[in-house]
């Protein structure tokens, strides 16, 4: 008798954990500085550096890394930049985590305040979010069929949803622009912002393509007197691969990415002018690959001539329910309330969506958070001719799952693919917004399944008292496997000798069986 065997790999969630952690720190203004009378605008990013793994905890390191654009003293409405860094390290409390377990950890800016406490120092207080996932995976090896003859088997199929990648990649884009020939050179870069939008993936043989646009904000200084503050904006298309050995063409992916940094370098060209933007993002990819399989393995097994024990194991496993890429469009009116100065133009706006709560409802999940931005501008001013206003407007969207169900587990990954702002009147600005969903719905299934077959000799003695035809009426319950391996029949010998047999039996239904061990008895 020959084992066939199946190599089974599952992946379980053991803990999902969200933690929130505060930064407190009072930064000086570097002596190169010029005196700060007002902040305008300012950003903040997440660098995780190191993490580790123990026993019942995590240690993560960090930095958080930042800039503020302030309105200068010096008499001359001149704007700045100063750059800031804070590092962090937190011990993170997680019950039943182990090293050898596989950790993702996900971070967020919630909120970011920057106060003016003297013309020379600022006060940050920061808000840090983790989202934390803990899964372990197991490999096994359970019996697939036997070969052997007079064996009889059962199969079941299971529908297994594998995880073949689970990792975490760099992705860096890099590209180079000019400005276009109405728009003088540029004498100092004030504030910067890039981003990428529109995000599209895709899994190939051996790797995953990734397009979308690279977004760039510049405002600087121009060399002209007259025409002091400057800005521009590209949106450029981008399309890259990240190599990845494991996927084939139709696995399903749950791909995300956050950018953990950014540059904006000005070069001279050819005639030495400084008109050449070169930008360069990087970006943190999230990347789970699922492969779907059908399992066709042995769910029970015996034999007339000997007594075979099949030995069982509990797996747990998860096949897909829904993979939904789904988009929310938002086009709201911001009242101006609290704006100083008039505002001439709108020079870009930043933002992101941030999710407060998810809940599974009637087929799908209702996701329900803030589109928390800001928009810089001109002003009237001449005393402050830029100025910012934050802007916040709330959401709430059903992202279509059908067939989930209430104990279903969820991966989603929201996303501000493009958000832009319009000066209406006086009185209000309309925002424009798209927010991206990116969802996946696995079910927690579990099985018996057969991973040795122990052979004994048959108890004769027991056999041979047994009838050699037997006139059985079928039970509730009853199965034709059932009764064909309790008489030490075969179910093809029940359908002969049963016309009216099919594929199975109900209850209540009169057969005749013949035993199959007396002809191997007689011998």
């Amino acid at each position: 008798m020959e084992l066939i065997e199946k190599q089974l790999k599952t992946t379980a969630v053991k803990a999902e954990k969200q933690i929130q952690i505060t930064l407190d720190e009072d930064k000086n203004v570097p002596d190169t500085k010029i005196d700060i009378e007002k902040i305008i605008l300012s950003k903040g990013n997440i660098k995780i550096q190191e993490s580790e793994i123990m026993v019942d905890r995590i240690r993560v390191n960090g930095e958080l890394e930042g800039e503020v654009l302030y309105l200068g003293t010096d008499g001359n409405s001149r704007c700045s930049v100063m750059e800031f860094a804070i590092d962090f390290e937190e011990y993170f409390h997680i019950e039943s985590v182990v090293p050898t377990d596989h950790v993702s950890i996900m971070p967020e800016l919630e909120d970011l305040n920057i106060m003016l406490i003297n013309s020379r120092k600022i006060g940050i207080r920061a808000v840090l979010n983790f989202f934390i996932t803990v899964s372990d995976g197991k490999e096994m090896e359970a019996i697939e069929d036997v070969d052997g003859d007079g064996v009889q088997t059962l199969h079941k199929n299971l529908h297994m949803t594998q995880l073949v990648v689970d990792k975490k990649d760099i992705v860096r884009l890099k590209e180079e622009t000019a400005l276009p020939a109405n728009k003088p050179n540029i004498y100092e870069p004030l504030w910067s912002y890039l981003g990428f939008q529109k995000v599209e993936s895709k899994i190939y043989d051996h790797k995953i393509g990734i397009q979308g646009e690279l977004y760039l904000f510049l405002l600087y200084l121009g060399e002209e007197e007259h025409m002091p503050l400057q800005f521009i904006e590209w949106e450029i298309p981008i399309r890259t691969e990240l190599e990845c050995y494991e996927c084939m063409e139709g696995m399903v992916g749950n791909i995300g990415y956050r950018i953990t940094s950014q540059n904006l370098e000005v070069k001279p060209d050819i005639d030495g002018e400084t008109r050449i933007l070169s930008a360069e993002i990087g970006l943190e990819m999230d990347l789970k690959v699922y492969e779907e399989e059908e399992v066709r393995i042995l769910e029970d097994v015996y034999h007339w001539k000997k007594d075979l024990i099949p030995h069982y194991e509990n797996v747990s496993y998860q096949h897909l329910v829904a993979k939904n890429a789904a988009k929310m469009k938002m086009d709201q009116r911001v009242s101006l309330h609290q704006v100083k100065g008039r505002i001439l133009q709108i020079l870009y706006m930043d933002g992101s969506c941030k999710v407060d709560e998810m809940e599974i409802v009637d087929k799908g999940v209702r996701v329900e958070g803030v589109l928390d931005g800001v928009v810089l501008y001109l002003t009237s001013d001449d005393h402050l001719p830029i100025n910012s206003m934050p802007v916040v407007i709330p959401f709430s969207y059903v992202i279509e799952a059908k067939e989930m169900k209430p104990d279903d587990h969820y991966r989603i990954h929201a996303a501000l693919d493009q958000v832009s702002a319009v000066f209406i009147d006086g009185d209000e600005i309309e925002v424009k917004a798209e927010i991206t969903f990116d969802m996946i719905v696995l079910s927690p299934e579990s099985a018996d399944v057969i991973v040795q077959i122990e052979e004994k000799e048959l108890d004769m003695e027991k056999l041979q008292q047994m009838p050699s035809i037997v006139g059985y009426i079928v039970k509730p319950g009853d199965t034709l496997w059932t009764i064909a391996k309790k008489y030490y029949t075969t179910m093809d010998s029940i359908k002969k000798l049963n016309e009216e047999v099919g594929e199975d039996v109900k209850p209540g239904m009169r057969i005749l069986i013949v035993k199959e061990i007396e002809e191997s008895l007689d011998l």
